[in-house]
């Protein structure tokens, strides 16, 4: 009877915590804050090699811009 008490406590706890996480998630969203709730390991599986590839041209874009911003900062600033 205690077992069964006490899965019933914990029961209606993880009930309270669920409940408490989706209100937070509307108000996230609600902010305009996107939610993924998906565990590392299936954002992970998504990962495929041509968004791998967009995404390292886009870093290396990136790199360029900043390596080019500081190139006309010094040559300013010589």
């Amino acid at each position: 009877m205690k077992v069964k008490a006490g899965v019933r406590g914990l029961a209606e706890a993880l009930g309270k915590a669920e409940s408490f996480l989706d209100e937070m998630q509307e108000v996230m969203k609600g902010g305009g804050l996107e939610c993924d709730d998906s565990t590392v390991l299936q954002k992970l599986k998504r990962i495929d090699l041509s968004t791998i590839a967009s995404e390292g041209g886009d870093l290396v874009s990136n790199i360029k811009s900043v390596y080019d911003l500081i190139s006309n900062v010094a040559a300013a600033a010589a």
